[in-house]
């Protein structure tokens, strides 16, 4: 993967206030050191569904940020509850920790950007 993806994913994880273990949920870990050996350079990541689980969160990254400008109002807006989600917000659905839960987050920041 490209460097550069990798830390783009670390400041959006910055960004979006997020924890350790929160950040190697998004990359389909267990283990919150992941994320300091990425900050590190002890770490990188190798596999297609790591690298494809960074291009959702940077794609909901990429589209909250067009939309907003705004570091508070993109936290904001990935933390809404929304009825089209069940109740639950942006990131819960990205935090449940499944590529498919990524990927529906991703097709949902669409669709609500688009309303």
């Amino acid at each position: 993967m490209y460097p550069a993806n990798e830390t783009a994913f670390l400041k959006v994880l910055e960004r979006w206030r997020l924890t350790s273990p929160e950040g190697a949920t998004l990359l389909g870990s267990n283990d919150p050191r992941l994320i300091m050996d990425l900050r590190s350079g002890y770490a990188e990541i190798q596999t297609g569904e790591a690298i494809a689980r960074i291009r959702h969160v940077l794609c909901i990254y990429s589209l909250a940020h067009r939309l907003l400008r705004d570091t508070e109002a993109e936290n904001k807006w990935i933390r809404e509850r929304r009825a089209e989600l069940d109740g639950s917000s942006l990131l819960d659905v990205m935090l449940r920790g499944t590529l498919e839960d990524l990927i529906l987050a991703d097709e949902a920041a669409e669709g609500i950007a688009n309303e």
